[in-house]
């Protein structure tokens, strides 16, 4: 509740909510009192696997330890993939500026997020 007391209107951006209308039925939120937009990716899907490894856990109590686990994963993945383009998501700014600070590759190229979408998604939610 106290997230909805905020404005009149809320937005979640996410590439993780995978349905709309789930996610809004998690937090309670009838139907026709919210909208959801989903837009698709510019890249093709086999230009976009996704590959996991556990490294080890992020949670607070654990990261420290983690983090240099989380580095050298990262380190052999450069190395295996040498010259070729990817990316590498980090769910916190802690994590990211971690590796930003810790890899010394010029293949390793640290951007934080690009927020060219938020204006088309800013104009359609103006709209609701």
């Amino acid at each position: 509740d106290y997230l909805f007391k905020m404005g009149r209107k809320v937005i979640f951006l996410s590439a993780t909510i995978l349905n709309g209308k789930a996610f809004a039925e998690s937090l309670g939120i009838q139907e026709g009192e919210y909208e959801s937009i989903s837009i698709s990716s510019p890249f093709p899907i086999e230009n976009r696997p996704v590959f996991t490894q556990g490294i080890g856990s992020m949670s607070a109590n654990a990261i420290e330890k983690s983090l240099p686990n989380l580095k050298a994963a990262v380190e052999a993945i450069l190395e295996q993939h040498e010259g070729e383009k990817g990316i590498i998501h980090c769910h916190t700014y802690k994590i990211a500026n971690y590796l930003k600070r810790n890899i010394k590759n010029k293949f390793f190229i640290f951007i934080f997020h690009q927020f060219s979408c938020f204006k088309q998604l800013w104009q359609q939610m103006s709209n609701l």
